[in-house]
């Protein structure tokens, strides 16, 4: 657990929600209905104002975002990078999947 901690404090911020989500396809995950899900996501909240009506500003899309891919379930995002941390699943600290996940 604690390697991950470590990897996770090395682990630059990506600049943006699809960055942070392009590398997630080593998991199995299929990026491109991810990206197509995430982005609709974000034009609904934006058109209805979603975040400033739960008192975040819109500068807060991209953490937001970032959350609710977590909660996809088509594709379904949370188990792959799960399993990547996994100390039973995990073969490495340093892996592209675990890494992936960051």
């Amino acid at each position: 657990f604690m390697e991950l901690v470590r990897l996770f404090g090395r682990t630059p911020c990506p600049d943006s929600w699809e960055h942070a989500v392009q590398n997630l396809g080593c998991l199995g995950v299929d990026v491109n209905t991810l990206e197509a899900a995430l982005q609709q996501k974000c034009i609904a909240w934006q058109a209805d104002g979603f975040l400033a009506q739960h008192g975040l500003h819109e500068s807060f899309m991209h953490y937001a975002i970032l959350l609710y891919a977590y909660t996809v379930q088509n594709p379904e995002v949370f188990r792959p990078v799960n399993c990547s941390f996994s100390t039973d699943e995990r073969q490495q600290i340093e892996s592209p999947e675990v890494e992936a996940g960051m």
